[in-house]
């Protein structure tokens, strides 16, 4: 092995590589997760993206962590909800390199699943049956409720903002990736989003950049968009 990597004794004559590798080589590669092996309740729980055909889907990640890693069983997790969710973010992708960077240590698995429910905007609860539940924070889609003007009490609610978790354009950061041989430093590219509610309506104009775990910039709009 080099440099914590295992490689097949053929590597060399397999890529065409004219010198054997050694331990003091620096190896520069992408390294893509595993395929989908998961289960929920016996049958396969989701799928492999469409264009890494590995495990990328975030409520996935999550699942793997809390069911292989932190030993949380099958029965403390809602799994009906997990697969709800996983079914409204089935073509979202993200990725991680462990550890983030080069000069920072292993994160912790709390720190991990913190991230993804960040760029994912998850949030992760306890039920009313005391079953670990995700659910996702989304613009409201369609509902079947609605409030008649006469069935409201005047003066029976009331609203405010805090105004300083308001900002008219949001920047988030997408695709990081580690120096390689044409970059001696990390990159990362970006997509923006901007808000005529908070420029007009709340004469509010200030920016706020993000950092998402997403490596495809529709992902990355789509969270732009819904902060």
């Amino acid at each position: 092995g080099c440099s914590g990597f295992s490689f097949s004794t053929s590597l060399e004559s397999d890529l065409s590589i004219p010198n054997t590798i050694s331990p003091s080589d620096q190896i520069f590669c992408t390294v893509y997760g595993r395929v989908n092996d998961l289960t929920a309740g016996g049958p396969t729980f989701g799928a492999n993206d469409l264009y890494t055909n590995n495990i990328t889907n975030p409520v996935m990640i999550i699942y793997d962590l809390l069911k292989t890693r932190l030993g949380i069983s099958e029965s403390d997790l809602n799994l009906t909800q997990f697969a709800v969710v996983r079914t409204a973010t089935a073509t979202e992708g993200i990725g991680i390199s462990i550890p983030y960077n080069k000069t920072s240590n292993f994160p912790t698995y709390k720190q991990i699943i913190l991230d993804i429910l960040q760029t994912s905007l998850f949030k992760i609860f306890i039920d009313n049956d005391l079953k670990s539940t995700l659910s996702q924070v989304a613009p409201l889609g369609s509902t079947t409720k609605s409030v008649d003007s006469n069935e409201l009490y005047s003066g029976s609610f009331n609203y405010d903002f805090e105004y300083k978790d308001i900002v008219s354009d949001v920047t988030v950061e997408y695709l990081r990736k580690e120096s390689s041989f044409t970059s001696t430093s990390e990159t990362s590219r970006n997509v923006i989003a901007s808000s005529d509610t908070a420029r007009y309506l709340h004469k509010i104009e200030k920016g706020k950049t993000f950092k998402s775990l997403h490596f495809r910039s529709s992902d990355a709009q789509t969270l732009a968009n819904h902060l």
